[in-house]
């Protein structure tokens, strides 16, 4: 896809721009990763039909079985990752982050040291009069909306609350562009049965609320398949597709992750080998290779930042043992599809695997 079409290239991956880092992986030694996605809590307010974090430990806001990564924990965290070679960080993981008490502050320290953040968020809990700090503290803001009319979110993702989302979001674009920040902000949809007739509807509710962008994606099932995945059904939608796509204008963009949605839930690589450059990190502090084995913890827990500093953990034995105990998975009966690594395990494959007579076209 070129990027006229897709200007933040979401429908590949990105290690091309990283070919120290690869180089070095590449040799066998012992890289800190690019990138990590990080859950500052595991509390959420919704009860999305497609959500990961229904399967890895998701509690509602009130629930005693909620748990938040301490402020202190995630400020030594951003510091050694940056320290280290790491090069950004995702706010994502079992719960809505944004119902962390600490929010704001982390958000803040990573703007202050310097340190590249994300955000995938429902939206619903920011707070209006901290908007601009947080629209300062984040490199991008991707806003999970699934639905175009209160009904249909009721439906999807399991509360009345479409309101409140879109009002957050209409709030973010205004100061946005009232200050000229140059915070990203998009809306991400996550295509299941029941949202099917969303697609074009919510492409023209993007574009009306002024984000950035609008992208399109397949929803992840689980090895046990317990999502609300119907593959064979993404075969049928390029009509919804190009009604979406034809919204694009001016510098507003529908992205629809089309070579995904084709995968008919099937991993088309062999070996993972793409949790060397991105890897996650739970509620609990536990770093693990990647948020699906967050659902098995108690084999591939790689060290614990509560315990550790992220530093020890990522050269210590424990870590890369773990790392080799990935590759030795059967990706296609206990990895989830269409997962963060699959386009950077296609690169990485391809890289192990070179032809003959490479120096010629």
């Amino acid at each position: 896809m070129s990027t006229t079409s897709d200007p933040y290239r979401m429908t590949g991956h990105k290690l091309h721009w990283h070919p120290d880092r690869v180089g070095h992986w590449l040799r066998g030694e012992r890289i800190a990763p690019l990138h990590i996605e990080l859950g500052i809590t595991n509390a959420c307010q919704l009860d999305c039909h497609y959500c990961y974090g229904n399967l890895i430990g998701k509690a509602k806001p009130g629930s005693w079985l909620r748990f938040d990564l301490p402020r202190e924990a995630i400020f030594r965290l951003f510091r050694e990752a940056k320290e280290v070679g790491v090069k950004s960080i995702t706010l994502v993981g079992e719960g809505e982050n944004t119902l962390s008490s600490c929010f704001y502050d982390v958000a803040g320290y990573a703007r202050e040291i310097g340190l590249d953040l994300g955000l995938a968020t429902n939206g619903l809990a920011f707070k209006t009069q901290k908007t601009v700090d947080l629209l300062r503290s984040f490199i991008w803001v991707r806003f999970s909306l699934g639905a175009a009319t209160p009904e249909s979110y009721l439906r999807v993702h399991g509360r009345d609350r479409f309101d409140s989302a879109v009002k957050n979001i209409a709030i973010c674009v205004e100061e946005k562009r009232a200050l000229g920040l140059p915070v990203t902000l998009g809306i991400q949809m996550v295509v299941i049965h029941d949202n099917i007739p969303e697609i074009v509807p919510l492409a023209k509710l993007a574009r009306i609320l002024g984000v950035d962008y609008f992208v399109a994606k397949p929803c992840s099932q689980s090895p046990d398949q317990r999502l609300d995945v119907r593959p064979e059904e993404y075969l049928e939608l390029e009509d919804y597709f190009q009604g979406a796509e034809a919204l694009s204008q001016g510098d507003f963009r529908v992205i629809v992750k089309r070579e995904k949605f084709g995968n008919l839930g099937h991993n088309d690589f062999r070996t993972c080998y793409g949790t060397a450059f991105t890897i996650a990190i739970d509620s609990h502090g536990d770093v693990v290779p990647c948020g699906h084995l967050l659902s098995r913890k108690r084999d591939f827990v790689m060290g614990n930042i509560l315990g550790q500093s992220f530093r020890d953990v990522v050269v210590s034995d424990r870590y890369w043992e773990v790392q080799a105990k990935v590759q030795s998975l059967d990706v296609t009966k206990a990895c989830e599809t269409n997962c963060l690594h699959h386009d950077m395990n296609r690169y990485l494959e391809m890289l192990l695997d070179p032809p003959q007579h490479i120096n010629f076209p």
